[in-house]
């Protein structure tokens, strides 16, 4: 079993060394990062990605990443691209291509009509005497690195690095356009990561019938029969105007047992908690989420208050339940 381990450390060094090293160089190339990401920006195209075998994989996830963070990118199949796809080219577009070699061969034709139509190209190669560092208009140089593989053959500390300098073009593109959260937000309506910047309060809240509420001076006992039928875990406490008082929860009742305090002849002022952590309407409901668990003990349910006045109420099921 250290065998295995070893191979893995062994492996997973040799990229992490390949970063390091690559980290000492790039910076040499300041003025041509600077250009490429300055066509990034402007681009009045569209940035299409490109590359063969596993640098064509890295090529698809980075034009995937362009276009989350509002650069618009398309990936292109180079052997596609020759059977009919440079269709999709047009002299507005940028092209970055991706080829530890330079040299592949269905790189290299697709480069020779780019050239032909005019296309504004970007070669990321490690190969400073290969056709596609001497044919792009713009070019970033890698490192010749050592593969991590144990024969030194499959792609990967090569492509690392390619992912690397893909992904930190993307960034400070998006960062350069003025890419924001709520850009962000409107791009990925799904999943935990579309929940968490697209759902508000609002959108979740228990409101009007379903929000339980029990006005101030009101007798304990009929706070509590309120706080078990609603089935909320909480009971907001109001004056007439709709004012949020107070608020008495499941774990309120438990203390208030364990003191034998007469339910019959309490009011909900004398037990209820005052100034309780609320949350707008309008806030994002992951926020609500950080409201709950920020604390040495959680809580489970937040009054939703607008002007003070509540209007609704949210509980941490209804946020677990969409996966925020």
């Amino acid at each position: 079993m250290n065998d295995y381990y070893n191979e893995f450390d062994r492996a997973f060094n040799v990229e992490l060394d390949a970063i390091k090293n690559f980290g000492k160089q790039y910076a040499e190339q300041i003025d041509e990062i600077t250009d490429i990401i300055g066509k990034l920006v402007n681009c009045e195209g569209l940035v299409i990605v490109s590359g063969m075998g596993k640098s064509g994989h890295i090529a698809n996830k980075i034009s995937a990443t362009m276009a989350s963070l509002g650069v618009k990118s398309i990936y292109l199949h180079p052997a596609e691209a020759l059977h009919g796809d440079l269709g999709r080219v047009d002299s507005k577009d940028l092209v970055i291509l991706f080829s530890n070699s330079g040299n592949t061969q269905e790189m290299c034709k697709m480069l020779v009509q780019l050239n032909k139509m005019h296309i504004d190209t970007v070669a990321v190669t490690a190969n400073v005497n290969s056709y596609m560092y001497k044919n792009c208009a713009n070019k970033i140089l890698l490192p010749n690195v050592r593969e991590a593989c144990h024969m030194g053959l499959a792609p990967s500390s090569s492509t690392t690095l390619q992912l690397m300098i893909g992904d930190a073009l993307a960034i400070s593109a998006s960062k350069a356009k003025g890419y924001t959260k709520k850009n962000f937000a409107r791009n990925h309506p799904s999943g935990a990561l579309g929940n968490k910047l697209s759902i508000y309060i609002k959108d979740i809240m228990h409101a009007g019938d379903e929000n339980p509420i029990v006005y101030i001076g009101s007798e304990l006992k009929d706070a509590l029969i309120d706080l078990s039928e609603f089935g909320m875990g909480a009971i907001s406490i109001v004056d007439h105007s709709m004012n949020l008082m107070g608020l008495i929860t499941d774990g309120d009742l438990k203390r208030i047992l364990n003191k034998k305090i007469d339910v019959y002849s309490c009011k909900v002022e004398q037990v209820m908690t005052k100034n309780p952590i609320v949350i707008a309407p309008d806030e994002l409901a992951f926020k609500a989420l950080k409201a709950m668990e920020a604390r040495k003990k959680q809580i489970s349910v937040l009054p939703v208050v607008k002007d003070n006045k509540v209007v609704g109420m949210v509980r941490i099921h209804d946020l677990f339940s969409l996966a925020i």
